[in-house]
């Protein structure tokens, strides 16, 4: 579509614009987005009902909402069989349903894996759904923050909401992340171009630690290129320096000394410190112990002025995800139900390990795409076993699975109250735009479904919900 057909539509009294709506892409979870949907179909060629604009989005958050109906939507429920499952067959969402679940039934050691896209509401469901098949449930947190976390159960964590963030602080470092490209508008609403009750732009100071220069080293006041893998070793120098000790090298972590020092002396006069960190923390050598780190850097900067730390969460609701698992089970991810009780060992009980050693006999993704995320290793094993995948759109996983069941997009079709979870732990409802295609229903109803039928199979008495 056109920049003028996009005009004439927004000109138009037959679109209608709703405002103050919540972008479902990434962890800001922006909620500012006005979306423009047509009435009755003002230019021939654009259906009523459509999505034409996304104001204030960011160019991926636009793509979402602009997209939800392009050549790689599913329309209806398929099965797949064959060599390279190139035999499909398209069937009613019951037969789906019934298909799914006698895989999970008949399967000794399901995984069910995802559920960082979509709603708590959905998790709730699909914590339920492990639970009567008896199976593992891990979200994308294993493969990403998943460490972040660890580190936060051994050692705690001192965080605030991005609006205190935005309001307070006058130093902010982005360590091992790169916002530019990850989270567009997060620098303009949340921290360094966004004027705070008692902060304005031109008074921060932004760094970027990262292990090689990015778009976003440009945009930041001071830059700090570390060695790869030697995360750890410089904050635990910035926690010499800044507790009083001294070093006796002249670089660290491929650092020079003289550029920590200028640093920890910005810590030092900073009003209020934030610390965002990303997969270059959680996701390199030291992994949780990285982290670790960087939440007593924070307790030690409490001494000398306001610290806090927050990590920069990717899926829209991968927070809810590890909430819902917490206050369900207790473990915020990688949860084997096996037992009839929770038992949690990442690295023993997270979805790639088990797939990796052999162990899973069924695999069922909700609102994720491992086959394009997991290492080789594990999605060779995916290929060998029964698949199931709950999304709205063809990926990857759609083209090794063996059901494949579609969905309403959360905080865009999805029926009744859809919650998600910002980065902060903000809970926040989720809005219906525009109805779902015909017969498409929202993850939380399938999965309820689904848990109906495995409980009918197993003959299990389902407590009242």
């Amino acid at each position: 579509m056109t920049t003028k057909d996009t005009d004439a539509i927004l000109s138009t009294p037959r679109s209608r614009i709703t405002k103050h709506v919540i972008c479902p892409f990434c962890g800001c979870l922006c909620d500012d987005i006005e979306v423009a949907v047509t009435m009755t179909g003002p230019l021939p060629r654009v259906p009523e009902g459509t999505i034409v604009e996304a104001l204030n989005a960011c160019r991926i958050g636009h793509t979402k909402f602009l997209k939800v109906r392009d050549e790689y939507r599913i329309y209806k429920p398929e099965l797949r069989s064959g060599s390279n499952k190139s035999e499909v067959k398209q069937v009613t969402l019951e037969e789906a349903i019934k298909v799914a679940a006698k895989i999970l039934t008949k399967a000794k050691r399901p995984v069910i894996y995802g559920l960082a896209s979509t709603s708590n509401e959905a998790n709730v469901k699909a914590l339920e759904l492990a639970e009567v098949s008896g199976a593992v449930v891990d979200n994308t947190s294993s493969v990403c923050h998943g460490p972040g976390i660890e580190a936060v159960q051994r050692v705690g964590i001192g965080t605030a909401t991005l609006g205190k963030i935005k309001n307070y602080s006058d130093l902010i470092i982005y360590w091992g992340c790169n916002p530019v490209a990850a989270h567009p508008r997060h620098t303009r609403r949340y921290s360094q171009f966004i004027e705070g009750l008692f902060q304005q732009v031109e008074d921060r100071k932004v760094y970027h630690i990262d292990v090689r220069p990015t778009r976003f080293t440009d945009q930041v006041t001071n830059s700090i290129i570390v060695e790869p893998n030697k995360d750890y070793e410089l904050l635990q120098a910035v926690r010499a320096l800044l507790n009083g000790s001294d070093l006796q090298a002249s670089e660290v972590a491929g650092v020079p000394v003289r550029q920590i020092r200028e640093f920890v002396n910005d810590l030092k006069s900073a009003k209020f410190v934030t610390i965002f960190f990303g997969l270059g923390l959680t996701q390199t050598h030291g992994k949780d112990h990285n982290v670790s780190a960087a939440i007593d850097l924070t307790a030690d900067l409490n001494h000398h002025t306001k610290a806090v730390i927050m990590p920069l969460r990717g899926h829209f609701n991968v927070t809810g995800s590890n909430h819902v698992s917490t206050w369900t089970y207790g473990y915020p991810f990688s949860v084997s139900l096996e037992q009839g009780s929770p038992y949690y060992m990442p690295g023993e009980t997270s979805a790639v390990d088990v797939l990796v050693r052999g162990e899973a006999d069924a695999f069922f993704a909700i609102a994720a795409d491992p086959a394009a995320s997991f290492p080789m290793a594990a999605v060779k094993e995916l290929m060998k076993i029964p698949v199931i995948i709950l999304d709205p759109k063809r990926c990857a996983t759609t083209e090794i699975a063996d059901v494949i069941i579609p969905s309403a997009y959360v905080g865009i079709e999805a029926d009744g109250v859809q919650t998600a979870y910002r980065m902060d732990g903000i809970p926040l409802q989720l809005d219906k735009i525009v109805d779902a295609p015909p017969g498409i229903k929202g993850d939380d109803q399938i999965l309820d479904m689904m848990v109906r039928e495995v409980c009918r199979l197993k003959g299990i008495k389902r407590y009242p919900q």
